[in-house]
């Protein structure tokens, strides 16, 4: 269960959350998947559509610890009358009313040792958002977070790692961490829930991040993705993106620009590497249509203003 695979919609999960809510949540969803994988390999039924789905998991897959019995039930009768987050909407079908429990229903006999879950398709949905894409994390290390913010930062950064990072309104980051009116100042975010969560995902995870403040009329946060590799994979790595930058400048003409590039790509962290290229492939593309005077100089002031700006490293055009 370490690689357990996961859509973007997992971040804008219901508000009023704790860290039991999610483990009981990361169970139904792992089983939710790998009964679907099941499906696919025609040992179970083919999930009906217009049906709820039903799941049978083992109460140890919980991992609630000790009186799981009581904590479960609890969860999963809060569960039953939790509705899907505001910003999930977009994802559910239209057929149904928008605001729709996390689960239908629930059997649990008193001392048995699995429990059937009830989930109605909308909330299947949810759950396998194919159109968001599908990250992986270590099911393990997440349950080891006992802080329910920094469980939602450890999935958000997995959902963009492949990106290297993204850029996000501190009143939508505010909504996926359910701050309600809590930690109004950025000071008080930053000091009791972005520091710590940075702090111990470096620590002990693989993945964790780096991030801006960049305030205005509509306040952002821009994240960047960092992965520890091992020294090899990082040297492999760097070779393998110069060599991919070489080519790009000499299809475009401009392999004398190289020794321009290199200040920027010294600095570069293996994270920083996929974004990088988007942008420079987009600058020379800018170059060969458009009478540019001096390219090379051209090249030079938008790399280093990429550099500065951490907020023009992740936009889709």
């Amino acid at each position: 269960m370490d690689n357990l695979y996961q859509a973007n919609a997992v971040a804008y999960l219901p508000l009023n959350l704790n860290v039991n809510h999610l483990r009981v949540i990361m169970a139904i969803i792992y089983h939710l998947q790998e009964t679907i994988k099941a499906g696919l390999k025609q040992t179970v039924p083919e999930l009906v559509a217009d049906e709820p789905s039903i799941l049978i998991i083992p109460v140890g897959d919980f991992h609630l610890g000790k009186c799981t019995g009581t904590r479960l039930r609890n969860c999963l009768d809060d569960l039953t009358g939790l509705g899907t987050h505001d910003l999930s909407i977009s994802i559910i079908s239209k057929t149904r009313p928008a605001r729709t429990t996390i689960i239908e229903d629930y059997e649990f006999p008193l001392y048995a040792h699995e429990v059937t879950i009830y989930l109605i398709p909308e909330v299947v949905t949810l759950f396998t958002n194919t159109r968001a894409g599908y990250f992986s994390y270590s099911f393990n290390l997440a349950l080891s977070l006992t802080s329910k913010y920094t469980l939602r930062l450890y999935w958000l950064v997995c959902s963009w790692r492949n990106r290297g990072g993204f850029v996000i309104q501190l009143d939508e980051l505010r909504r996926i961490l359910c701050l309600g009116t809590a930690y109004n100042r950025f000071d008080n975010i930053a000091a009791r829930i972005l520091q710590p969560a940075q702090n111990e995902l470096r620590e002990r995870f693989p993945v964790w991040f780096l991030y801006k403040y960049c305030p205005g009329k509509e306040p952002q946060l821009a994240f960047k993705i960092r992965v520890r590799l091992s020294p090899t994979e990082q040297k492999q790595l760097r070779a393998d993106t110069y060599d991919t930058c070489f080519h790009l400048l000499a299809a475009a003409g401009m392999s004398s620009a190289l020794p321009t590039l290199d200040p920027v790509f010294v600095s570069l962290d293996p994270a920083d590497y996929r974004p990088f290229l988007h942008h420079l492939t987009k600058v020379l593309a800018h170059i060969r249509t458009h009478a540019i005077s001096s390219p090379t100089a051209y090249l030079k002031a938008s790399l280093e203003s990429w550099i500065a700006d951490w907020t023009l490293h992740f936009q889709d055009d």
